[in-house]
C-alpha cells in the first residue's frame, strides 16, 4: 500500500491534467479504504481463530483433568466396596463415604457441561479422537455414578437394618 501511494504521488507530480490527478488520488484513497477494511476483517478473523484455539486447548485440558479425576475416583471407590455388619464400623464407613458421595455430586454438573460441549463440538466437526474421549468420559462417568449410588444405597440400607436389629435387640434382651 505504501508503494502504491508513493507511485501515485509520483504520477500526480508528472501529470498536468487535474482530472487525472483527482482520479488517481481517489483510486489510491479507495485502495487505502479497502486495505483498511481488509485489515480489520483479517484482525477479526485472527482474534476469532485465537479464541477458538484457546477454547480448544482449555477443553482438552478439561477433558484430561476429568478423565484423570474419574480414574482416580473409580480406583479409590473399588477399595471401599465392603460393608460391615458391625454398627460402629458401618457408621464409620458411612461417615467416611459421605464426603466422597458429595464430591461426586458436586462434579456432576462439570462433567455434564463438558460432555455437552464435546457433543456440540462433534456436531460442528466430527473427530475420532474427540469422539473416543467423549465416549471414555461418558462410560467412566456412568460407571462411577452407578457405583457411587449403589454403594450409598447399600450403606444406607445396611444402616437401617443395623438400627432395626439393635432396636429389636434392645427390646428383646430385657425380656430374656
Amino acid at each position: 500500500l505504501a508503494d502504491a501511494e508513493a507511485n501515485g504521488a509520483n504520477l500526480c507530480e508528472v501529470l498536468n491534467d487535474q482530472a487525472s490527478k483527482n482520479d488517481i488520488q481517489s483510486k489510491i484513497a479507495s485502495v487505502g479504504k479497502q486495505y483498511s477494511n481488509l485489515r480489520k476483517k483479517l484482525d477479526h478473523k485472527k482474534a476469532e481463530i485465537e479464541n477458538l484455539l484457546r477454547d480448544g486447548r482449555q477443553f482438552q485440558e478439561s477433558c484430561s483433568k476429568i478423565i484423570g479425576w474419574l480414574s482416580d475416583e473409580l480406583s479409590a471407590l473399588s477399595d471401599k466396596l465392603s460393608v460391615s455388619a458391625n454398627k460402629d464400623v458401618l457408621q464409620q464407613q458411612l461417615d467416611n463415604y459421605e464426603p466422597i458421595y458429595r464430591n461426586i455430586s458436586i462434579h456432576e454438573h462439570e462433567v455434564i457441561m463438558l460432555l455437552n460441549k464435546g457433543r456440540e463440538m462433534l456436531t460442528k466437526k466430527p473427530e475420532k479422537q474427540l469422539q473416543r474421549e467423549m465416549d471414555k468420559i461418558q462410560q467412566n462417568w456412568e460407571k462411577l455414578k452407578r457405583e457411587v449410588v449403589d454403594r450409598h444405597t447399600r450403606l444406607q440400607t445396611c444402616m437401617e437394618h443395623c438400627k432395626k436389629y439393635y432396636t429389636n435387640q434392645d427390646r428383646f434382651m430385657p425380656w430374656l
